[in-house]
Order: structure tokens, then C-alpha cells, then sequence
């Protein structure tokens, strides 16, 4: 089937940041709201945004007819915080995101970096991610 837009689509993962309860938001990322904003708020939107991601994955010719996909800083935390705190496969977060397989792999290694780079910061220093690579 045709991929949602995480720009523009209702994604799974959009459905749940914005109507999912506190515990059902803590089960799927395994924190709550409280402190996936703080994780946000201590610089993970900053080096987000510092970081030319799009640029990096964009640079190569595309068909015109295929849109980019791209998720915001709130869909590059939940990816990363998804991918390390569950057993869960790339292909089935890249179904939840709205992203092909290669993007969602690219964002969760993204997403890892600019988390584990937040983390070294109090008051994040003590909840610092687990090692968990991305296969290739």
C-alpha cells in the first residue's frame, strides 16, 4: 500500500502524540509526555534543528512525481526512543512514521545521535540511552 505523509497524514505516530493518553503514550515510548518535552525542551529540538538532516538525505535526484517525507522533531525523539526501548523491526517503524524503511533507519540513527548528545546535559544526564544499533 501508499505510505501516509508524516507532514501532512494522520500517521499512526500522530494519532498517538496527539490523542493517546499519558499511559498509552508511556507504553508505546516508555515515558511519559512530561518527560519526552523535557527531553525536547534540554536540546534535543535544538540539535534537531541545528543539523541539516534534510539536506544530508535529500541530495540525490528523485523523480518529481515522488513527495519527501520527513518527520518534525517530536516524530525524530519517538522514533529513537521507539527503536531503543522496544524489539521492534525498521520496516514496522517505518509503517507507524509514514517512512519508507531507508528514511525511518536514517531517523532513528539521527534521532539517536542528537538524543544521545542531549543526554550528556543534566537533567538528562542520568536517563542516557542504551546502546542499540541500527542494522545497515
Amino acid at each position: 500500500g501508499v505510505l501516509a505523509n508524516p507532514l501532512t497524514d494522520l500517521t499512526d505516530w500522530k494519532r498517538v502524540d496527539l490523542n493517546a493518553t499519558d499511559a498509552s503514550f508511556a507504553l508505546m515510548l516508555n515515558t511519559n509526555r512530561a518527560m519526552f518535552q523535557l527531553i525536547l525542551d534540554s536540546g534535543f529540538s535544538e540539535q534537531f534543528r541545528s543539523r541539516s538532516l534534510r539536506a544530508e538525505l535529500f541530495a540525490a535526484p528523485r523523480p518529481r512525481h515522488l513527495k519527501r517525507r520527513h518527520l518534525d522533531e517530536r516524530g525524530a525523539l519517538a522514533i529513537a526512543l521507539l527503536f531503543m526501548n522496544s524489539k521492534i523491526e525498521v520496516k514496522l517503524l517505518s509503517m507507524i512514521f509514514g517512512l519508507t524503511e531507508i528514511l525511518a533507519r536514517t531517523y532513528v540513527q539521527f534521532g539517536l545521535e542528537a538524543l544521545k548528545r542531549t543526554c550528556t546535559s543534566a537533567p538528562l544526564a542520568l536517563i542516557g540511552p542504551r546502546t542499540r544499533r541500527c542494522a545497515s
